[in-house]
């Protein structure tokens, strides 16, 4: 027996089933998910229509506040002058099978770099709808009906960013203006280095413990990426 349900489940159980959505089955694409913008230049990412009728879509920016703490949350982007980041077109439609480049434009300078995440969406009769099969036990399966919200990741550099790890102890300091993302870490005696698993992001201001106790005298080769060359392997040896 086949139930079918369009509204009741708790937010949850819509976090959890969205994750079992296939995206090549939704009605919009949107590539890539991630984007940095620099002073004076411009952001982009396409959205792509995998339906045959038009479709409306809009842009919706939030900034990403405490990046990477147990704080992080978002909160609207201020318009008009005060905005820091503008999406252009806002709101546009996508012909069936065709598609529509959107510009991130940054309108305000950073101290330092930023996350923001730009929310693109379907509206209207043909909004971004998938649906999903679930078990609910006892032989019963519910079918939800889910709109798809894509989320580009974007970073608004700083003019002249800096990239300035420093080692404390056993702490790493972030005292540049850029995000880094870390890819791995190496406890080094010399030539001879015991590398270390590491996936995490430092950003601006922060700082992270490393993830082992380093022996004293001993330096620390540092293996990341910045944002405005997300597929660039970049090392640099701290301390000791």
């Amino acid at each position: 027996m086949n139930t079918y349900f369009r509204f009741g489940w708790r937010l949850f159980a819509l976090l959890v089933l969205a994750t079992q959505i296939d995206p090549a089955h939704a009605n919009l694409s949107v590539y890539p998910m991630r984007v940095a913008a620099e002073p004076g230049k411009h952001a982009e990412f396409r959205v792509t229509s995998q339906s045959p009728s038009t479709q409306f879509v809009q842009v919706v920016i939030k900034q990403v506040l405490d990046p990477g703490t147990p704080q992080e949350r978002e909160i609207d982007v201020a318009g008009g002058a005060r905005a820091a980041l503008l999406a252009s077109p806002a709101k546009f439609a996508v012909p069936g099978g065709g598609s529509r480049l959107v510009r991130l434009i940054p309108l305000q300078e950073l101290s330092e770099e930023g996350v923001f995440r730009a929310y693109v969406e379907g509206v209207g009769a043909e909004a971004n709808e998938s649906s999903v099969d679930v078990d609910v036990g006892q032989g019963t399966t519910a079918s939800l009906k889910v709109n798809l919200i894509w989320g580009v990741l974007v970073h608004l550099l700083p003019k002249g960013g800096e990239m300035d790890v420093r080692l404390e102890g056993n702490t790493l300091r972030n005292a540049g203006t850029l995000r880094v993302g870390i890819t791995g870490v190496a406890e080094c005696d010399g030539r001879d280095c015991n590398e270390h698993s590491w996936n995490t992001t430092l950003y601006p201001g922060r700082q992270l413990n490393l993830p082992f106790e380093r022996m004293p005298g001993r330096s620390v080769q540092l293996s990341y990426r910045l944002s405005q060359d997300p597929f660039q392997d970049k090392a640099q040896t701290l301390g000791p």
